[in-house]
C-alpha cells in the first residue's frame, strides 16, 4: 500500500502543505473551538497538551499509511487543516476540513482539492468517501464531484467519490479559486493595530508617540552616517508621521517598531509597495538595543513583505561604505545597480528564506546566552 514519507511538503495553487506536528496543537484547537466555525464538526477540548497528544497517537497510524492530517500554509502562514483516515488498499475518507476565518479567499476549496487530489494520485486510491452535516451548507459544492449519496441519516449525508468526477469537477473551482487568490494578495494590507510577536521581539507600526525616539537614533551621529539627514524637530517628525499614516492607509508604507519586554529597540521600513514588490529601508536599531535584535528586526521586516502581504520582491539599497554588504549577501541577492553612493539588491524569498536560517540561530542563542529572552522562545516562524 502506498504510504506518504513522513517528512511529506507538496506546493500546489499556492498553498504549501505538509503533515501535522505538535507544535500546530495551538492552531488545530484555535479552529476547532472557534464557535464561527464549530457548528458542523465534532467538539474539541480547549486543552493545548491534550491535542498534543492526540497528535502523538495520530502519528502512530500516520506511520502505519493509515491517516494523514495535512496543514495548509500560504507563504508560511497557516490557512487550515484537513484529513485522509480509514485509508484501505482502495479508498479513503476525507474529514476534518476547516479553514480560518480570515483564510486566504478560495484558500479552503484549494485545501480540500489538493487533500483529494493526495488520495487519488499519490496514495493511487480509487474511492473517496466524507459526510457533510445536512445543516452544513457546502453540498452545492460537493455535488459538482458527481458524489453518489450512499446514504443519509438524521445527522449527515453520506457520499462516495470517484476520481473521473472529482477531476472534471475540480477544474473551475480551480481555476477560480486562484484568480480570487491572486486578486486578494494583489490587494493585501496589514491593519492599522498590526502587532506581531516574533523572535523574542514585539512588532508595530509607528505612532505620533514615537516621533522622540524615531529622532532619538536618526540624529546619533553613531548611527546618521548611512542614512539620510533627519531634522531634530520632533514637531516636524510627528508631521511625516500623520503623512506616512495616509500611505499605511493605502497600504503602500509600513514603518515599524520594534521592542524587546516593551523597551524600544530599532525600526525598520517597507514602502514603495506594488502588486509584487516592496522596498526595504529606514533600519536602524540603538546601539544600546539587544545583541542579536537588529538583525532579527530586519528579517522580520522581510518576513512581512514575503508572508504577510504575499510580495515576490524585495528590494534595498546599502551606501557603498556600509559594513553590511556581507550580511545582505548572505540572501543570495542580485546586485541591479550601483552608483556612487550606493549598492542596490534584489531579493528574492528562496534566498532570503535559506540565508535567514542560519542568522536567526545565532541571534536567539546570543539574547538566550545574555538572559534576555527565555529559552522557551523559538526560532521558527
Amino acid at each position: 500500500m502506498e504510504k506518504l514519507p513522513h517528512d511529506f511538503t507538496l506546493e500546489r495553487y499556492g498553498l504549501q502543505v505538509q503533515l501535522v506536528e505538535e507544535n500546530d496543537a495551538e492552531f488545530i484547537v484555535s479552529l476547532r473551538t472557534d464557535p464561527r466555525l464549530s457548528k458542523h464538526i465534532h467538539s474539541t477540548s480547549t486543552d493545548v497538551e491534550q491535542q498534543k497528544q492526540w497528535i502523538r497517537d495520530y502519528k502512530l497510524r500516520e506511520e502505519q499509511g493509515l491517516d494523514y492530517y495535512f496543514l495548509f500554509s500560504i507563504d508560511g502562514q497557516p490557512q487550515g487543516l484537513a484529513r485522509l483516515y480509514n485509508i484501505t488498499e482502495d479508498a479513503f475518507t476525507q474529514g476534518s476540513w476547516i479553514f480560518s476565518p480570515d483564510a486566504v479567499l478560495g484558500a479552503s476549496i484549494l485545501g480540500s482539492f489538493i487533500c483529494s487530489e493526495i488520495g487519488f494520485e499519490f496514495l493511487e486510491k480509487k474511492v473517496g468517501y466524507f459526510d457533510v452535516r445536512k445543516d452544513n451548507n457546502i453540498h452545492w459544492f460537493i455535488k459538482t464531484g458527481q458524489p453518489e449519496i450512499i446514504k443519509a441519516d438524521e445527522l449527515n449525508i453520506y457520499y462516495k467519490l470517484l476520481p473521473e468526477g472529482f477531476n472534471q469537477g475540480k477544474k473551475k473551482h480551480i481555476a477560480l479559486c486562484m484568480k480570487a487568490m491572486e486578486n486578494e494578495r494583489k490587494m493585501r494590507k496589514l491593519s492599522r493595530n498590526f502587532a506581531l510577536e516574533r523572535y523574542g521581539l514585539q512588532v508595530r507600526l509607528v505612532e505620533e508617540e514615537d516621533a522622540e525616539f524615531i529622532v532619538s537614533l536618526r540624529t546619533d551621529p553613531r548611527l546618521s552616517k548611512h542614512i539620510h539627514t533627519t531634522s531634530p524637530d520632533i514637531e516636524q517628525q510627528k508631521q511625516w508621521i500623520r503623512n506616512y499614516k495616509l500611505r499605511e492607509a493605502q497600504g503602500e508604507d509600513y514603518y515599524f517598531l520594534f521592542l524587546l519586554n516593551g523597551q524600544p529597540q530599532g525600526l525598520a521600513r517597507i514602502y514603495d509597495i506594488t502588486e509584487d514588490t516592496f522596498t526595504q529601508g529606514s533600519w536602524i536599531f540603538s546601539p544600546e538595543a539587544a545583541l542579536g535584535a537588529s538583525v532579527l528586526g530586519n528579517i522580520i521586516s522581510s518576513e512581512i513583505g514575503f508572508e504577510l502581504l504575499g510580495k515576490k520582491i524585495e528590494y534595498s539599497d546599502a551606501r557603498q561604505d556600509n559594513n553590511t554588504h556581507r550580511y545582505v549577501k548572505t540572501f543570495q541577492p542580485e546586485i541591479i545597480k550601483t552608483d556612487e553612493l550606493n549598492v542596490y539588491y534584489k531579493i528574492l524569498p528562496e534566498g532570503f528564506n535559506q540565508g535567514k536560517k542560519k542568522h536567526i540561530t545565532l541571534c536567539m542563542d546570543a539574547m538566550k546566552n545574555a538572559k534576555i529572552i527565555n529559552d522557551h522562545f523559538h526560532s521558527e516562524t
